[in-house]
């Protein structure tokens, strides 16, 4: 039996098994995600909604992936993916994701999805001047920028865990 047209979105299913558990059973955690967010829109940065700068202190302990997850980030970073589903972009921040780093102008964070890391992750920007959210999506080398001109962000391109590439 087919779905019906136009009521379900193309998904992924990712397992992991995880140590520990029951004797004779092994816990699994089933992760549903789009199979692809890479879009080619590209918006304004929007500030944060109080619109005063940000430090480094603001973004303690706050990383690629639990940023999306903060309820005073929440409506800048929606403002800045458009119409893209939040999850579809913070999944792959969840492994290895590094504390926001001082880059200059921006304040950088990225993380990775985990088995790919080489080839999926996102990278979370924020701007010292006026707290605009920038996020950087690849897969497979097709870049997508959401919340800011990809010339605004060129310092963090290819910035990926601390590293550039």
């Amino acid at each position: 039996m087919a779905p019906w047209p136009g009521l379900l979105a193309r998904r992924e299913v990712v397992t992991y098994a995880v140590d520990g558990g029951a004797r004779d059973r092994t816990p699994l955690i089933f992760i549903l995600a789009p199979e692809d967010v890479v879009g080619s829109e590209v918006s304004v940065a929007k500030p944060l909604p109080a619109g005063d700068p940000i430090s480094i202190e603001d973004l303690d302990e706050i990383n690629a992936y639990s940023i999306f997850e903060e309820t005073r980030f929440l409506p800048a970073i929606k403002a800045a993916l458009g119409g893209v589903e939040v999850g579809s972009v913070q999944y792959p921040a969840s492994m290895k994701p590094s504390p926001f780093q001082d880059t200059g102008e921006w304040f950088v964070s990225g993380g990775c999805r985990p088995y790919v890391c080489e080839r999926q992750y996102t990278n979370v920007l924020v701007r010292k001047s006026d707290g605009a959210i920038g996020i950087i999506y690849n897969k497979d080398g097709a870049l997508a920028v959401y919340g800011a001109r990809p010339e605004e962000l060129t310092p963090a391109l290819t910035w990926n865990f601390g590293a550039t590439r």
